[in-house]
Parts: structure tokens; C-alpha cells; sequence
């Protein structure tokens, strides 16, 4: 008789569970890869320009390191310099316009001032499928395809 009872409270558990499944599923239906993607147009992909923003210390110089950078106003995390002195690579997909990039360079030692900052407006055109920054101790070159 305990075995009976066991087995019909699980099988009633799992009946109500899977009714509830059901419920739910008509209630709240998934959504098709169009509803989800709404907002990913075509026109909205044609219009995005992928971003690489790459740091270098400047290894022809001493003491010419790269300690703070920004992109449009967020901070990128810096790594230590390796033998290439790369500090950082990130990548952004982003709408035409003009962004703004500040970086803070460390001079010599003994030098005054001990840190200089640099801003450059980087634009980005409709026409531009990628832009390459390349940011090389006071140095900031831009290059589009």
C-alpha cells in the first residue's frame, strides 16, 4: 500500500508539472529569430564600423609607457608590456561619429612634467567598414578600409 501511494503522489507531481509546462508555453511562446533580432536590421548592420584599438608602449624611447587610456569615455584596461611592448587590444562595433581618445604617457624619470596627456577625436564615416587605432607612446594613428 506505501508503494502504491508513492507512486501515484509522483506520478501526480510530474502530471502537474508537465500541465504547467504547457500553460506556460502557451501563455509565454518563444519568440522566432526575427522578433528577437528586431532592434539588428539590415540597414542598422550596414551602418556599424568595427573598431580596433591597439596600445604600444614606445620601445624606442625610455620611459615613454602608455598608464591610462580611454575611448569614448570608458577606460581600457591596461596589461604589462611584454617584449613588443603591447599593453592592450579590444575591439568596439560602433555607430558613425566622433569619439574621443585620451591617453596619459609616462616621460622620463627625472623629467618635468612626469605625465602628459593627449586627446584625439577619431571619426568614424557611414563609408568605413573597419578603423585600426594604433596608439604608440604620444602617437595615435588612424587607419580606415
Amino acid at each position: 500500500m506505501k508503494n502504491y501511494i508513492k507512486i501515484t503522489f509522483f506520478f501526480a507531481l510530474s502530471f502537474i508539472v508537465v500541465y504547467a509546462s504547457f500553460l506556460a508555453a502557451e501563455k509565454y511562446p518563444k519568440k522566432t529569430m526575427a522578433q528577437k533580432n528586431q532592434y539588428y536590421t539590415k540597414a542598422h548592420k550596414n551602418t556599424i564600423v568595427r573598431v580596433e584599438l591597439e596600445v604600444l608602449d614606445d620601445t624606442t624611447k625610455d620611459y615613454y609607457d602608455v598608464i591610462d587610456i580611454e575611448f569614448n569615455k570608458k577606460p581600457i584596461n591596461l596589461l604589462k608590456a611584454g617584449a613588443s611592448g603591447r599593453r592592450a587590444r579590444t575591439y568596439f562595433q560602433l555607430e558613425p561619429g566622433k569619439y574621443l581618445l585620451k591617453w596619459k604617457v609616462s616621460k622620463s624619470g627625472y623629467g618635468w612634467p612626469r605625465y602628459t596627456t593627449h586627446k584625439k577625436i577619431i571619426t568614424l564615416k557611414k563609408s568605413d567598414k573597419f578603423v585600426h587605432i594604433l596608439v604608440v607612446g604620444e602617437k595615435a594613428d588612424v587607419t580606415t578600409s
